[in-house]
């Protein structure tokens, strides 16, 4: 994915690219409403994946991981949306074993999405790089997911980075935030 539809996102999408080789544990990109920092999340997650990136940085959009992301179905990235944006960005989503079809979609993320990480987090990498947890929005987790997240993130397995988005970084549990 290109963000050339997205020209304000250059200068914060080369900030990212120059930490990727001094990544922290888990970075938090925040932004009001519609500017993209979803799209910019998923272009460093497949920037982080890519094999072949450009000389500019960005994914080459040829290599089998570039390939692997665009179909959602890369081995070393987990993206977690709540319900109704899995839906609406036709992103896979496991629903809870307590789900019933005639629900209204959630735009919650919820417990279960992060405990379904946990078999994710205890693997080495699938392609032998990093790995990477994309949590879009995480201003959007139910308290009891954010607790399961920070527990999640507070000893991180060696390779693995989280990417977090927010819309409304004030509803970002304040210990996530530190950790980021």
């Amino acid at each position: 994915m290109a963000l050339t539809q997205y020209p304000w996102l250059e200068e914060a999408a080369a900030r990212l690219d120059a930490m990727r080789e001094r990544l922290p544990n888990a970075i938090l990109i925040h932004g009001m409403p519609g500017v993209g920092t979803f799209e910019l999340a998923r272009w460093f997650a497949e920037r982080l994946l890519c094999e072949s990136p450009k000389a500019d940085g960005s994914p080459c959009g040829k290599c089998p991981g570039c390939r692997m992301m665009h179909a959602n179905g890369h081995p070393d990235c987990r993206i977690v949306v709540s319900e109704f944006l899995a839906n609406a960005l036709d992103l896979p989503y496991t629903p809870p074993e307590t789900s019933s079809s005639s629900k209204k979609l959630s735009r919650e993320i919820r417990i279960h999405q992060i405990r379904v990480l946990g078999d994710f987090l205890s693997l080495n990498a699938n392609q032998g790089g990093r790995r990477v947890v994309l949590v879009h929005p995480a201003d959007k987790l139910r308290a009891e997911a954010a607790a399961s997240l920070l527990k999640s993130m507070e000893e991180p397995p060696e390779g693995l980075i989280w990417v977090l988005t927010a819309e409304k970084l004030d509803d970002v549990l304040p210990t996530i935030r530190s950790r980021s």
